[in-house]
């Protein structure tokens, strides 16, 4: 009796020492509407883009309304990656109006 007792207890305290050892991590998601990027005002946003980002430093990044791949490309190089950040955008798929970007952080996906 004493030593399926001890077995219980190796095994709880096995158990809580993995649970207390975990590392939990976070991710910080955002979604941006970016107004018809690029034709409404062009390249003359992205520096107001890049201020936004790099205060949010977000993981997970959705946008709304762009207008093409290159817009995607656009904001991947000139806005993501542009602090010396490492993101990768998700493949463009072309729809019949304005057009959603998915942007992931490297590391973090």
């Amino acid at each position: 009796m004493r030593r399926s007792l001890k077995l219980v207890i190796l095994l709880v305290s096995l158990l809580f020492s993995n649970i207390a050892s975990a590392q939990i991590d976070t991710l910080r998601i955002a979604t941006y509407n970016l107004l018809r990027f690029p034709s409404a005002n062009g390249n003359g946003r992205l520096e107001h883009f890049r201020t936004v980002i790099r205060n949010l430093q977000p993981d997970i990044l959705v946008v709304q309304e762009l207008e093409s791949q290159a817009a995607l490309l656009t904001l991947l190089n000139e806005v993501m990656n542009k602090s010396g950040a490492s993101y990768f955008a998700a493949p463009f798929s072309d729809g019949p109006d304005t057009d959603n970007g998915l942007f992931l952080k490297s590391g973090k996906a």
